[in-house]
């Protein structure tokens, strides 16, 4: 997807990185939260299971949206 943005122009490239936010919220959202509320907290291990694995997605996919852009 972040390929074919690149082709329409790299002003698109924003929102692609805008709407991959709002699908990772609206997944965990939708998927993990009821799961780690089922028993009214939330310990550490289900935290970072999300977090760590969030910021390691949000790390490369703007690693490559940083490469795209210096190539322009």
């Amino acid at each position: 997807m972040i390929l074919l943005a690149k082709a329409k122009g790299s002003h698109s490239l924003g929102y692609l990185f805008l709407a991959g936010f709002f699908l990772k919220i609206a997944v965990f959202m939708i998927f993990f939260n009821p799961i780690y509320k089922a028993d009214d907290q939330i310990i550490p291990q289900e935290f970072f299971a999300f977090f760590v694995s969030y910021v390691f997605c949000l790390a490369f996919e703007t690693k490559i949206i940083v490469k795209i852009l210096n190539q322009d």
